[in-house]
């Protein structure tokens, strides 16, 4: 059977390119008998950047694409061009399947296909995505969805509301669970937070900073906590704001709750430090409107820390009894929470020993492993 990716979904900082990087690495590290084909940019095979997994023998890198980094052509241009050279190139290396890991980067070919949905949130509120994700997602989701031989969605609220909202046929649909790199484990290092970051006890948000994430419900149920508890452990944010216009009003908010002494920011943190701000947290918090997964609550958990996130859409199914959920309308809800979670030793400890056994259930390599059993399925179909 040979599989073919589109690399290029792997490159950026988000969940949908975390979800295609670690799938096709765990898929190179256990599947030995299948041959997958991996197309991506042009520019990053002059500059000798070949994917990694072409240590794996049955793994073939081809450098077909084009971007606006080498080559002054309009976006919609170069899309077009793109989807002709994997179309041309699927059918010379003969592939059988095609795994599209985000619905944006799909094209019809003479292969079978697959499409990982990771959630439909656009379509229920068009202020938590850009315009133009908008205008895909109203035009191009149901029919792509539809001509897909097999749909694979991350968690069953994303598989519920694509039936639900897109009309979907369930059979169609499975549901396999994303998990959380290694890199992600208790590693505590108290001077290390101080020396570098000047952090000693704090909440921590990690994410996107956005109108769906909820950053700004946020930052007003913390306000509400005691100036004590406050001074005592600040509020860390760290992510990236969508803009300029949102990174304004989120420093405007923080300046009119007069908070500006407890809450720290940071825009961009190492793979290798992000563990470790995990790890120092007292609890992270993640009041998201929505979600089609959640990879943030799963490192969170897997470096031991407990949460407390949105009972609502995927939330619950990564959370389970190891964190605390409540409703992200309401700010006294998440202003409680967290009082609890200071404060009520025997409910945070009773809470945190149940980490590492709520995200042992999520691993990538099961990703991969139920990911070639879709494949075989499809095939065999």
């Amino acid at each position: 059977m040979k599989v073919g990716f589109d690399y290029t979904s792997t490159i950026g900082i988000g969940g949908n390119s975390t979800y295609a990087r670690e799938l096709i690495h765990n898929l190179a590290k256990i599947d030995k008998n299948n041959q997958y084909f991996l197309y991506y940019y042009f520019h990053d095979f002059l500059l000798g950047r070949i994917p990694r997994e072409t240590n794996n023998k049955n793994f073939k890198s081809k450098a077909i694409c084009i971007s606006q980094l080498k080559f002054p052509i309009p976006s919609k241009v170069m899309d077009r061009i793109n989807k002709t050279m994997i179309k041309a190139f699927s059918r010379f290396n003969k592939i059988d399947i095609f795994h599209f890991s985000d619905p944006s980067i799909f094209v019809e070919g003479s292969y079978k296909s697959i499409v990982t949905l990771h959630d439909l949130a656009v379509l229920h509120n068009s202020d938590w995505a850009k315009k133009s994700s908008l205008d895909f997602y109203k035009k191009n989701i149901k029919s792509i969805l539809d001509k897909a031989n097999k749909i694979i969605a991350v968690s069953n609220f994303t598989k519920n509301d694509a039936i639900k909202t897109l009309n979907i046929d369930e059979k169609k649909i499975a549901v396999i669970y994303e998990g959380v790199n290694s890199s992600f484990y208790p590693n505590l290092d108290k001077n290390y937070l101080k020396e570098k970051f000047n952090l000693e006890n704090y909440i921590l948000y990690v994410g996107a900073l956005n109108p769906r994430k909820n950053v700004i419900g946020l930052l007003e149920a913390y306000s509400k906590l005691s100036i004590e508890l406050r001074k005592k452990y600040n509020l860390v944010l760290v992510g990236v704001p969508r803009d300029v216009n949102f990174s304004d009003k989120v420093k405007k908010v923080i300046k009119e709750l007069k908070i500006n002494d407890q809450v720290k920011q940071f825009n961009k943190i190492t793979n290798d430090d992000l563990p470790k701000i995990y790890s120092g947290a007292k609890f992270f918090i993640y009041p998201s409107f929505f979600e089609g997964f959640g990879l943030p609550v799963l490192e969170s958990l897997s470096c031991g820390v407990p949460v407390i996130a949105s009972n609502t859409s995927s939330l619950p199914e990564m959370v389970g009894s190891a964190g605390v959920l409540v409703n992200p309308e309401n700010i006294e809800e998440m202003k409680l929470a967290m009082e609890k979670m200071l404060l009520d030793n025997k409910l945070y400890q009773n809470i945190k020993d149940k980490c590492l056994d709520q995200v042992s259930k999520f691993k990538w390599q099961k990703t991969a492993k139920e990911t070639i059993a879709v494949y075989k399925e499809v095939y065999k179909n």
